[in-house]
């Protein structure tokens, strides 16, 4: 499967850079709902970055059903990848709206944190749920971010992201 690879500028998913200004002024008459953003991005951004769990044991289940080490790793796992999903789409959102770099720093170190994890969910389903979730944020970030991360960390989440979408195309094919 071939990527296509051309330079686009930040941010391009949902929005443009040139979208920003009638998005504030859309914005205005809910300005309730933008404190709340920033207001959420507050308290969040110091949270804690989670540890990498175990990668768990090879397969889901024996005879009698779905092993408990199994679950309990997936659980781990999926608490770490919602968290990385939540808080970095927050703090790169409120970065978008505010431009404080401290938002923006801290979704950096989460995606950046998590770019350097071996497994993005539990060795016998590595590209399920807890990966979709850690994709999902690792894009908002990649993206909303934009110019803000230098040039190897964007390469580096690039491939990051690249090789778990190829990941999640064998695993889940159209």
């Amino acid at each position: 499967m071939a990527l296509k690879e051309q330079a686009l500028s930040h941010p391009y998913l949902f929005f443009t850079r040139d979208d920003l200004p009638e998005l504030s002024a859309r914005c205005q008459p809910h300005a309730q709902c933008r404190r709340l953003i920033l207001d959420t991005a507050a308290r969040i951004v110091d949270q804690p970055l989670p540890d990498e769990p175990a990668p768990g044991p090879p397969t889901t289940r024996d005879e009698d059903g779905f092993l408990s080490a199994y679950l309990e790793v997936h659980h781990q796992f999926y608490t770490a990848a919602y968290a990385l999903h939540y808080y970095a789409q927050v703090l790169a959102f409120a970065y978008v709206l505010s431009d404080d770099e401290a938002y923006a720093r801290r979704a950096r170190d989460w995606a950046l944190h998590f770019a350097g994890w071996q497994l993005w969910g539990p060795r016998a389903a590595p590209h399920g749920v807890q990966a979709a979730h850690c994709l999902l944020g690792t894009t908002l970030v990649y993206d909303w971010l934009g110019d803000f991360l230098t040039g190897n960390e964007r390469n580096l989440l690039q491939g990051v992201m690249r090789d778990h979408i190829v990941a999640f195309r064998q695993r889940w094919p159209a």
